[in-house]
This record gives C-alpha cells, sequence and structure tokens, in this order.
C-alpha cells in the first residue's frame, strides 16, 4: 500500500527526470525519448505524466515540447539491444 512519504518520493523522481530530460532535449534536440526500468513499467503512464508535466515547464525551446515519451517494448533488454544498435551504426 503506498504511503503518502513514497508518493511524495516518487513525485519528487519525476520532478527531477522531468528537468534532467529538457536539459537533454533543450541540448540535443530528439524528438522521441524512451524509458523503462521498473518504476516506470510498474507505474506506467501516469508516472510518465508526471515526468511530461515537468518537462513542459522547464524545456526550451518551444519547439522541444512535442518531444514524445515511449515506454520501453522491450522490457530489460531495452539497453543492450540499443547499445548493440548504436555500434551497429558506427
Amino acid at each position: 500500500e503506498p504511503t503518502n512519504e513514497l508518493c511524495k518520493l516518487l513525485r519528487q523522481g519525476a520532478c527531477r527526470i522531468g528537468t534532467s530530460v529538457a536539459n537533454v532535449i533543450t541540448l540535443l534536440s530528439l524528438e522521441t525519448v524512451v524509458f523503462g526500468g521498473g518504476i516506470t513499467e510498474a507505474l506506467g503512464e501516469k508516472y510518465l505524466k508526471l515526468i511530461r508535466s515537468q518537462f513542459e515547464q522547464d524545456v526550451f525551446p518551444e519547439h522541444c515540447k512535442k518531444c514524445t515519451f515511449e515506454i520501453t517494448v522491450l522490457g530489460p533488454d531495452a539497453g543492450i539491444l540499443g547499445a548493440a544498435h548504436l555500434a551497429s551504426q558506427t
């Protein structure tokens, strides 16, 4: 059963992730961010909404707000598969 303290920590984490993603998107102008991991998989779209809310407050310039957020469909192998794909591109 979630406690108020746990909910508070999850919100704080989502805010920090949102700000971090905003910084990366502002720097790199990426079109899509893919999220994975236990918390994201357990909380799904609700957690992404919290992240997105903070992201939209922090991202610059305005056109970067069009960045899409996705939850990985690759499960725990997402990182390894992404690294392999990146390595194959070089």
